[in-house]
C-alpha cells in the first residue's frame, strides 16, 4: 500500500499520495476519535481523502494512550461523518504517508532545480555542467529515495543527497560525506601515482576542524605559547 526506503525517486515522485490538509482541526477533540467498537472500514479509503495536519496528528497521538486504556480498538474518521471505523494503526499509516509526502516534495524540488538548473546552464554555453546535470538526472530514477547509507556509520540516508541539489544550506553531515567522498579520491590518485610518504596528504573530518577552532579555549593557553604549537600551524 505504501512505499519503502528502497523504492526509487522515481517511485516516490509518481507515488499518489493525499494532500495534508487542517480542515479537520475544529472538527473534535483527539479524544472523541477513539471508540471500543471493532473496526470495520477498508484503510485503502483514507488514500482518498487528505491526511490530518501535523496538529491533529499531534492530538490524536496524545490521546491514543488513555483511549488503549479504557479498551478502545477503533478510529472514527472524522471525513465520514463518524460512519466508519478502522483500527488504531491508521494513526501510524497517516504518519508513514506524511513521511513519504515530505520525501516526495524534497525529491521534486531537486529534480526541478537541475532542470532549472541545467537550461540555465546551456544558455550560458557551459556543456560540460549541462552534461553533469543530465547524468545526475538519469541516476536519481534509479537511485533508493531514502535507503540507508555507510557515511557517519550508517547514520545518512539517500534522501539527504537531495540536499546537493538545490540551495539549501549544508549540515555538517553533508560536509563529512563530501569530505569522505574526497578523501576516498585523494587516496586513490595517490596510489596510481606512486605517491612519496612524506608529500601523503590527509583530509579530516569536520569534528576535527572544530576542535582545532576551539582548542586555544580549551587549553586555556597565552597567545605566546599558542603560536608555538602544531595546532596553531594547522589553524
Amino acid at each position: 500500500m505504501l512505499l519503502d526506503d528502497t523504492a526509487t525517486v522515481n517511485d516516490i515522485v509518481n507515488f499518489d499520495v493525499p494532500q495534508q490538509s487542517s480542515d479537520l482541526l475544529l472538527c473534535k477533540p483527539g479524544s472523541e476519535w477513539y471508540i471500543k467498537n471493532s473496526p470495520t472500514s477498508d484503510p485503502k479509503l483514507l488514500f482518498q481523502y487528505p491526511i490530518p495536519s501535523a496538529e491533529q496528528l499531534s492530538q490524536l497521538r496524545n490521546a491514543y494512550g488513555p483511549a488503549w486504556f479504557e479498551g478502545c480498538q477503533s478510529l472514527v474518521d472524522q471525513h465520514f461523518g463518524g460512519a466508519e471505523c478502522f483500527p488504531v494503526w491508521v494513526l501510524t499509516l497517516w504518519s508513514e504517508m506524511v513521511r513519504i509526502r515530505d520525501g516526495q516534495s524534497t525529491w521534486k524540488q531537486s529534480i526541478c532545480w537541475c532542470i532549472d538548473e541545467s537550461e540555465r546552464c546551456q544558455k550560458r554555453g557551459d556543456s560540460v555542467t549541462v552534461a553533469l546535470l543530465e547524468t545526475v538526472h538519469e541516476r536519481l530514477f534509479k537511485l533508493p529515495w531514502n535507503a540507508c547509507m555507510d557515511f557517519e556509520n550508517g547514520n545518512t540516508h539517500t534522501i539527504e543527497l537531495a540536499t546537493y541539489l538545490g540551495t539549501w544550506w549544508l549540515a555538517d553531515d553533508h560536509i563529512n560525506m563530501m569530505v569522505k567522498v574526497l578523501s576516498e579520491e585523494l587516496a586513490k590518485k595517490e596510489q596510481e601515482s606512486r605517491y612519496v610518504e612524506s608529500q601523503r596528504a590527509i583530509i579530516a573530518p569536520l569534528t576535527f576542524s572544530y576542535d582545532i577552532m576551539n582548542i586555544n579555549r580549551k587549553l586555556q593557553l597565552s597567545a605566546k605559547h599558542f603560536d608555538h604549537t602544531v595546532i596553531k600551524q594547522y589553524q
